[in-house]
């Protein structure tokens, strides 16, 4: 085929396009690029606030359930369900992956996330709180497929380790602060709600990063 040209080779053509294009697969990326690339700072730091918010709620979400009130067979139970239902997140995301532009992909794993937050926050019922973390694992389990297939878009499959090797020096710290972050906000106010509001926060500024995202003229194949 020949390369596409005129508006077919802008980028809002690029991001209207409901298949995602690749990168080239043969370009390699050495790590002063990557550390001077807009896309990689916009996707390490887009990732690094959606895996922070995933992984402490994770961590504090069975004992937010017993602070509710519940037994902890019961929050256990919660738990195990959340975790079944992100397991097939994984699949979904990965299925529409091919399908969809990944960052309105992205914007959807991000309102099931949100979701999930606001649900927590509102004190809800037993069976609120068993269809929210029955539907919506795709907030936690969405997350690995969409990133890896956005590193793959961007900067191709072969600098794929490399480039998300060099991410997870930014991504990992993000979440150790979160951590953090939750257990003390805990100790002040003795309720984790309050982290709950500071990650809904997270998560919509890295949805507006992600959105933000550009493939580069010369890394794009017809």
């Amino acid at each position: 085929r020949n390369r596409p040209t005129g508006l077919e080779a802008g980028y809002e053509s690029e991001f209207d396009t409901k298949e995602p294009v690749v990168a080239e697969s043969g370009r390699l990326w050495t790590y002063k690029e990557l550390f001077r690339n807009r896309n990689f700072w916009l996707l390490s730091i887009g990732i690094g606030l959606m895996q922070a918010s995933d992984q402490a709620l994770l961590a504090s979400q069975v004992p937010h359930f017993i602070d509710l009130g519940f037994s902890m067979q019961t929050a256990a139970l919660l738990a195990s369900v959340k975790t079944f239902s992100a397991i097939g997140g994984k699949v979904i995301v990965g299925y529409l992956a091919d399908k969809v532009d990944l960052r309105w992909l992205f914007v959807g794993v991000a309102a099931s996330n949100i979701t999930i937050l606001l649900v927590y926050m509102s004190q809800p019922s037993f069976e609120v709180l068993l269809v929210t973390v029955a539907l919506l694992g795709i907030a936690v389990g969405g997350v690995f497929p969409v990133w890896t297939t956005l590193i793959s878009w961007l900067f191709g499959a072969r600098s794929f380790g490399t480039v998300m090797g060099v991410m997870m020096i930014i991504t990992n710290p993000l979440a150790m602060v979160a951590y953090r972050v939750i257990g003390s906000v805990h100790d002040e106010f003795g309720s984790y709600v309050p982290a709950f509001a500071g990650f809904i926060v997270m998560v919509l500024v890295a949805t507006a990063l992600i959105l933000m995202l550009r493939p580069e003229p010369e890394t794009r194949v017809s």
